[in-house]
């Protein structure tokens, strides 16, 4: 089920789709090579901090998700300190529902045999705690341990999932972006969605490719 959310402190509806219009007129624009090569990394990285922080806006989390009604929303950013730093900058003083955006640079701690240790004690604590994970390693393959930790920790913990890549999408992400056809688009895995407790705007699928788990293309 998908609803939009209410929002009293940001702007008008139609504010808000025009600012999500001028993050894709960025995605339009981004010059690369050719389709599934490198492209300006930052550039890239503008059009992905934008995308990043509507989909914090285009996104409803349960309230059980908050501490209380000034809890801020928080992004977890995943093995990429330097993104972590622009997305910081990007969502500066902004404000969803009141709430104030948090930027968290981690990185990723695996599981070792035996006990786990407060390292890792930490790493999944932060990862839990996060409203939107991030994670900006391309390298995870679908049945790679780092991706199949990753979405065995955010399972059932209401995390919107961001990744790059088909493959996050095919494993179980909520989100990945992709590069195709000169510029960057994004898929949601609408059945993971669905399964939890996150209700996304219209809007924002209605900018998406649908894919499901078991019919994402490969990468």
């Amino acid at each position: 089920m998908v609803h939009e959310r209410p929002d009293n402190s940001t702007p008008p509806l139609p504010r808000r789709l025009a600012a999500f219009a001028l993050c894709l007129l960025c995605v339009l624009t981004l010059s690369s090579r050719a389709a599934g090569e490198d492209i300006d990394a930052a550039k890239a990285a503008k059009v992905k901090a934008a995308y990043l922080l509507n989909f914090a806006k285009l996104t409803k989390w349960p309230e059980s998700r908050f501490a209380d009604d000034r809890a801020p929303i928080q992004i977890v950013v995943l093995d990429d300190r330097e993104f972590a730093a622009r997305l910081r900058s990007t969502v500066e003083d902004r404000r969803l529902g009141g709430r104030r955006l948090e930027v968290v640079d981690l990185a990723h701690t695996p599981a070792k045999e035996g006990k786990p240790g407060e390292e890792r004690d930490a790493f999944v604590k932060s990862v839990k705690a996060a409203h939107l994970l991030y994670s900006a390693n391309p390298d995870y393959e679908a049945d790679s341990p780092q991706m199949l930790d990753l979405l065995s920790l955010t399972e059932a913990a209401d995390v919107l999932t961001v990744g790059v890549g088909k493959h996050h999408t095919r494993a179980g992400g909520m989100i990945s972006f992709v590069v195709e056809e000169r510029k960057i688009i994004f898929e949601v895995n609408l059945t993971r969605v669905n399964e939890s407790n996150l209700k996304l705007s219209s809007k924002l699928l209605s900018l998406a490719r649908i894919v499901a788990p078991d019919k994402a293309p490969p990468r």
